[in-house]
């Protein structure tokens, strides 16, 4: 077992590999790993040469796990950050809410749900209003709402008349009684 004066942590990793660095560590690491209970380490033969676990059934000591688990956090914390600068791409480039969605496996609202708090989070107050002037409208029931592309208005439902209509809902809110 290595013994460090330093533990690994995502902020360290972070600060000494680009994002393709520690996926390729990433991954080299997780294939080292047959998965075997037993804990038998990498064999020590004194040679850096990487090949050699190829052929051999290993497993990670704890320091490697340690690195593994950071690093898996590295790759998706920076992969997340990579989410802003794409969505604010593609809302430049023309993208609608319902194409950005489809993109990131979710529905127009929660793709921007997401951008929004992400820019609230993220962006100096400059940026965040111009990031939120491109977003336009928050979409609703499938129909997206872009800035860069905003469609027709559609019409408005049918009134069925006073009596067929509810009080309307507020949400958070309590109507007091006077």
């Amino acid at each position: 077992m290595h013994q460090t004066d330093q533990h690994i942590t995502p902020e360290l990793l972070e600060r000494e590999f680009s994002l393709p660095t520690a996926a390729t560590r990433l991954d080299f690491l997780s294939r080292r790993d047959n998965g075997d209970a037993a804990g038998d380490a990498a064999p020590d033969d004194g040679d850096d040469n990487w090949l050699g676990f190829v052929a051999g059934e290993t497993s990670l000591d704890v320091h490697e796990s340690l690195e593994l688990l950071a690093l898996g956090e590295v790759v998706a914390r920076k992969a997340h950050d990579s989410r802003l600068i794409g969505i604010r791409a593609a809302l430049r480039g023309g993208a609608g809410w319902s194409e950005i969605a489809t993109a990131l496996g979710g529905t127009p609202e929660e793709a921007w749900d997401d951008f929004t708090g992400s820019v609230a989070e993220e962006l100096d107050p400059d940026a965040a209003a111009e990031a939120r002037e491109l977003a336009g409208e928050r979409p609703t029931s499938g129909r997206t709402v872009s800035a860069a592309r905003p469609g027709p208005a559609a019409p408005p439902p049918p009134d069925p008349g006073p009596a067929a209509s509810p009080a309307p809902a507020t949400r958070g809110w309590r109507r007091s009684s006077r």
